[in-house]
C-alpha cells in the first residue's frame, strides 16, 4: 500500500445537501505503473466508500453531501 496522486478532472463547483454530486477522477501512477487500486473516499473526515480504480484511467464517482460545509 502506498500513496498516489489523484487528479479530479470533472468536479462541480458546489453541491446541495442531500443531493448526489457526480465527478470524474484519475489515479496518477509513477514509473509506468499499471493495474487497479482501491481508492478510499471520505467526506468531512468520514469514509463513505471504497472504489476500485484503474491507474491512468478516468473513473466516475458519485458522492452525496451529508450536511452544510463550514
Amino acid at each position: 500500500e502506498k500513496d498516489r496522486r489523484i487528479r479530479f478532472e470533472n468536479a462541480p463547483r458546489f453541491g446541495l445537501v442531500g443531493k448526489p454530486l457526480e465527478m470524474t477522477y484519475r489515479v496518477i501512477g509513477t514509473n509506468n505503473e499499471a493495474g487497479s487500486v482501491d481508492v478510499r473516499v471520505s467526506v468531512n473526515g468520514e469514509q463513505v466508500s471504497v472504489e476500485r480504480a484503474t491507474i491512468g484511467q478516468a473513473m466516475p464517482l458519485q458522492v452525496t453531501i451529508p450536511g452544510a460545509g463550514r
